[in-house]
């Protein structure tokens, strides 16, 4: 960057753990504040990392927000490795509301048995990285059995 303007704020979202800033104009990715920089609310949130990459700031919070729930992403510059551009424009001090593009919950939406399989039925994917206990589930009924494995498929 060559300009003399001050990096502004275009875009701000978030999903899940992840808050993406996008600004005007690259910044210096030598110039990364750190997590205590920045604040989202109105439930606070901790912020665990902070990254940038062209003119895109990247933060990954401690947990993952609501869906549908409202945030807001607040900067303080601090005294030490503020936000800048390469010439080095200091970002100021904003307060921004954060797009949540946070998907909704799988829903159940059927189940069924085969003999000593049951089958539950999502109106979405599930993460395949996830494989859940079968300690996590209980079924009730006229038989009771003990889950011996959880798999996806």
């Amino acid at each position: 960057n060559t300009t003399d303007t001050t990096p502004v704020v275009t875009a701000a979202s978030v999903n899940l753990a992840q808050v993406q800033v996008v600004f005007d104009q690259n910044l210096d990715t030598d110039s990364v504040p750190a997590t205590s920089a920045f604040a989202i609310g109105p439930v606070t949130i901790g912020i665990e990392s902070v990254q940038i990459n062209g003119s895109t700031l990247s933060l990954t919070l401690a947990e993952a927000v609501v869906e549908g729930a409202s945030h807001t992403l607040a900067y303080t510059p601090p005294s030490s490795n503020a936000l800048q551009d390469d010439t080095p424009n200091q970002v100021a001090q904003f307060s921004v509301g954060l797009d949540n593009q946070t998907d909704t919950a799988p829903v159940l939406t059927a189940s069924a048995v085969d003999g000593a399989t049951l089958k539950l039925t999502f109106d979405q994917a599930l993460d395949a990285t996830v494989e859940p206990a079968a300690t996590r589930f209980t079924i009730t009924g006229t038989l009771r059995r003990t889950w011996r494995s959880a798999a996806r498929s």
